[in-house]
């Protein structure tokens, strides 16, 4: 996982990570969190607060041509029982969730919401301190970034984590009464929404949907 990258719950938003790992992927070595691509949504400075500020997502229903990066990190090696994040299915062992679509993330057991790109200002760090410096524009970053949809699951979430202590009866009753909210659409979209830690994690790091 890179700084830039939340795993949570989805299908049971009430849940911990841990609490999935402990029961329904008990049996697996390395699970495989698909990405959800966060959207900066024309924002220009950086947001006070990252997770709070940052609702809009690209939509996994649209295919999106890719011309800034092609980013396939090295997946887990080895003799591992491998299951996807979305089914607790058999997967192969690999960085990749192919074709990963709407119904897949309002349904999916454990998501990654990636936050690429969460303002200009973050896009122009990016050119000088990694892969994009010197190569190419800012008007190329932010090309591939896509406000399509609202989703506001982990912004809730942090709320909640905010307001009681992450070991409290209060916080999940707080997280559970969200569940409704976390599958259904946000006002604003009109469409529904949403967003993946493993013991051996792996994402889907295709900036495709």
């Amino acid at each position: 996982m890179d700084i830039d990258e939340f795993i949570i719950t989805r299908r049971h938003p009430g849940g911990t990570i841990r609490e999935e790992l402990q029961s329904t992927f008990k049996e697996a070595d390395c699970v495989k969190a698909p990405w959800v691509m966060m959207s900066a949504n024309g924002r220009q400075r950086n947001p006070d607060s990252l997770l709070l500020e940052t609702t809009y997502r690209w939509g996994h229903d649209r295919w999106h041509e890719n011309r800034v990066s092609d980013h396939n990190p090295y997946g887990a090696r080895g003799d591992v029982v491998c299951v996807d994040g979305v089914e607790n299915a058999p997967a192969p062992l690999g960085p990749m969730h192919e074709n990963l679509r709407e119904a897949d993330i309002a349904r999916a057991l454990l998501i990654c919401c990636h936050y690429r790109i969460f303002s200009a200002e973050s896009a122009r760090e990016k050119m000088q301190s990694n892969m994009f410096c010197g190569t190419f524009t800012l008007g190329d970053v932010m090309s591939v970034d896509h406000p399509e949809r609202v989703d506001g699951t982990l912004a809730r979430k942090t709320r909640s984590r905010r307001e009681y202590p992450p070991s409290s009866v209060t916080l999940r009753s707080s997280l559970r009464s969200h569940q409704k909210d976390m599958c259904t659409p946000d006002a604003a979209d009109h469409s529904s929404g949403c967003s993946s830690e493993t013991r051996s994690p792996q994402f889907d790091h295709r900036p495709r949907v």
